[in-house]
């Protein structure tokens, strides 16, 4: 009996490392869609500050990620694409959870992206976000700063423009 609850326990961890724990998150914090985000401020690559409270009068693409995740690294190249197809109409924000500044720089310099990436090395805005046990995850906020879509796991671009657009 001890076997078979270790292995139900390595295979939720499993499940949670890759994304699979979906709706866990959001009943741990008690947040869900049409609620108000909660506000974080976080330190972004290049010494800027990003405050989603600051964001107010266009959508928010909040996304919650580390670099060692695979579909994470899949999903930032369409972060990248809406970055650059929506411009200052968006603002979107991806957070390393639980990462050093220094890993974080490294992923970025060797991937090129453009877009607003921050450190949460404290796991501050992780916790704001229900600890988030489970990565990716991406939090769409409208212009007024509630949530409108929730993807507890890798998202895409196509789902983001369908979101963004009927925002907009």
């Amino acid at each position: 009996m001890k076997k078979i609850i270790s292995i139900l326990a390595a295979l939720a961890a499993l499940m949670a490392l890759a994304g699979c724990g979906k709706t866990q998150n959001v009943a741990l914090a008690g947040i869900k869609v049409g609620q108000t985000a909660p506000d974080i401020t976080v330190e972004l690559y290049g010494g800027d500050t990003f405050t989603l409270s600051q964001q107010l009068g266009k959508p928010v693409v909040l996304n919650f990620f580390t670099t060692w995740c695979p579909p994470c690294q899949r999903e930032m190249p369409d972060f990248q694409a809406i970055f650059e197809a929506y411009g200052e109409r968006v603002s979107i924000i991806a957070v390393s959870s639980g990462e050093e500044a220094g890993m974080v720089n490294d992923f970025i310099a060797e991937k090129g992206f453009s877009f607003p990436i921050a450190y949460d090395s404290d796991r501050a805005a992780s916790k704001a976000y229900g600890g988030i046990v489970s990565i990716p995850q991406t939090w769409i906020i409208d212009a007024g700063g509630v949530i409108v879509d929730y993807v507890p796991q890798m998202t895409s671009a196509a789902h983001l423009k369908e979101v963004l657009d009927g925002l907009l």
